[in-house]
């Protein structure tokens, strides 16, 4: 089978590890979008010389979509722009994978933009994924908790933003595992017990017919890296580290293992996709009720 053809829309930052994970997948990154012809070439001459790729750089989505043969593009602009660059990708018969959040043209309006994106990648019978990677580590911790039984989940991220930029940038990442952990639910009784710029917890219990889970997020603004990433599931609490050759790990107060890259996880996954090996980390169904749900917890954060 041909090797996959991929553009990375900003591929300046996160997106230079999109372009890492797609060339060890096998794909071929064959163009980049920068904002400016200057950034797109300077752009292209790093990862020339990281990877050894020469990426044919644009400015302008249209120009590059229209001038290359594509089978997928990643998106890793900023998050104001995803509707209109998935949309237009979309309406050229690629496959997307999008940085979080999917869509982010309101701070808590988002769900039927989603909605609509999501049906019409199904009308051009293509993919559609969004990179929210942690509900790769659940694989690992399966055997060491009883999902089926899920009383509490807990999450703790420390973003580089601050107030409600935090929730509509990381909602997208703790509400990914609960829709994995308890598909089909719904939240109720919302609440924040910490509503500053730099620190934010959300309380809230998510139900479906089969269970009801107490759900607690922790949001700590931090510019350095590394940042927290930690899970408690039902009191166990699993904290992401990092080592050596960013060798990623979870540990707890009495065991640590090795995990993959949750992002190499994601990537893998939507490239087995296209290839109609498996479905994507995320699916389209769960797309749309993570939006449901970050729509709901930012509409109660706004609240006067």
């Amino acid at each position: 089978m041909a090797k996959l053809k991929i553009a990375v829309l900003g591929a300046g930052s996160i997106g230079k590890f999109h372009v890492r994970e797609f060339l060890s997948a096998g794909a071929d990154v064959v163009a980049i979008l920068g904002s400016s012809q200057e950034t797109a070439l300077k752009t292209a001459e790093d990862l020339h010389a990281e990877y050894g790729i020469r990426p044919r750089g644009y400015f302008d989505l249209a120009s590059l979509v229209e001038n290359e043969k594509l089978d997928a593009v990643s998106i890793c602009t900023p998050s104001r722009l995803h509707y209109a660059q998935i949309k237009k990708c979309l309406e050229a018969g690629l496959h997307v994978l999008c940085e979080k959040p999917l869509v982010l043209n309101s701070h808590a309006d988002n769900y039927g933009a989603a909605k609509e994106l999501v049906e019409f990648s199904e009308k051009q019978g293509k993919v559609l994924a969004v990179n929210t990677q942690w509900p790769a580590v659940i694989d690992y911790i399966k055997d060491k908790v009883d999902l089926s039984r899920l009383k509490t989940f807990s999450m703790e991220m420390q973003p580089s933003v601050f107030g409600v930029d935090m929730l509509a940038e990381q909602l997208a990442h703790t509400n990914s595992m609960v829709v994995k952990l308890i598909p089909d639910g719904h939240a109720e009784e919302i609440k924040f017990s910490k509503h500053s710029p730099e620190d934010i917890d959300v309380y809230f219990k998510y139900i479906n017919k089969k269970s009801e889970c107490d759900i607690h997020y922790k949001f700590t603004h931090k510019v350095d890296r590394p940042r927290k990433v930690n899970f408690t599931f039902d009191g166990l609490e699993f904290r992401r580290e990092i080592g050596e050759n960013y060798q990623q790990r979870l540990v707890t107060d009495k065991a640590e293992f090795d995990i993959k890259d949750p992002l190499k996880v994601s990537i893998e996954k939507f490239v087995d996709a296209i290839e109609g090996k498996i479905s994507p980390l995320i699916s389209k169904k769960e797309i749309i009720e993570n939006m449901a749900l970050q729509d709901k917890i930012i509409a109660v954060y706004l609240r006067p």
